[in-house]
Formats: C-alpha cells, sequence, structure tokens
C-alpha cells in the first residue's frame, strides 16, 4: 500500500474517534467531580490494545442497550483522553505541554492498560528529560 493511501486509511480510522455514531462503547473515567465519558468502537480498542480484547473478549464488562460500559475511575479523563487519541491515531507527543502535566498518571495508566509498545519511546524521553520533569513535578 502506498504511503498516501495508509495516510488516507489513518486518516479515516482518526475520523471516527470524532464521530460518536455506531459506537458500541461507552468507557467512563475519573471520579467525583472529574468524571467524563467516552465513546468508541469495540473493533478499534480490541485490535490496538490486548488490555480492552482480553475486556470486551472475557465479558469484563456489562452492557447496557447494546453497548458496551466500561469503568475506569483510576484514570484521569485528561489522561484517557490522550490514551484514547493515541489508539485511534497511532500518535503521542511527549513535547506536548498538556500531556507533561498529567506525565506521571500517564506512566501509571500505560502500565495499566498495557501499552508496552509506548514504554521505550518514554523512557527514551525520560532519559533525555529527566531534570525537565523533576522540575516540572516536583
Amino acid at each position: 500500500m502506498s504511503n498516501c493511501l495508509q495516510k488516507k486509511l489513518l486518516a479515516d480510522i482518526s475520523r471516527l474517534l470524532c464521530n460518536s455514531n455506531n459506537h458500541d462503547v461507552k468507557i467512563i473515567v475519573g471520579e467525583g467531580d472529574n468524571i467524563e465519558t467516552f465513546t468508541a468502537h469495540s473493533i478499534i480498542l480490541g485490535a490496538r490494545s490486548k488490555y480492552f480484547q482480553a475486556a470486551f473478549y472475557n465479558e469484563w464488562t456489562k452492557k447496557e442497550n447494546n453497548i458496551i460500559v466500561f469503568r475506569k475511575p483510576n484514570i484521569k479523563p485528561q489522561v484517557f483522553s490522550i490514551l484514547l487519541e493515541y489508539y485511534y491515531t497511532g500518535k503521542y507527543s511527549f513535547e506536548d505541554k498538556n500531556n507533561q502535566i498529567y506525565f506521571f498518571e500517564f506512566l501509571d495508566a500505560i502500565d495499566e492498560l498495557c501499552l508496552v509498545e509506548l514504554l521505550e519511546p518514554i523512557r527514551d524521553y525520560i532519559l533525555c528529560n529527566k531534570v525537565k520533569l523533576a522540575q516540572q513535578n516536583y
């Protein structure tokens, strides 16, 4: 497949994230006053994540009106939003200021959600930016 066609495919899949039509997953994340509901597609999450694949196909979740309802109270909505975008686009920027604010929560979430493919780029980022990260978070 040509690079141009691959980019179009990725752009089409990315648009699914913005279009809540035909979603079959509702993910409720956060706790207390910081709760947000995200919609997604089980086929995308299952293909991109072993964690979600296991959750959906081993019935760790419940269904309401044919929609899979999944709760993640221990992940902040701001962090899950970044991860959901990654699932649909394959992109994550460690340089983005918003991503840096939640950097350590993001590390916890990728560990919980078994996103091992992000561990090496994160390790490299930490090694190159350890002083900056320490100053921002302590």
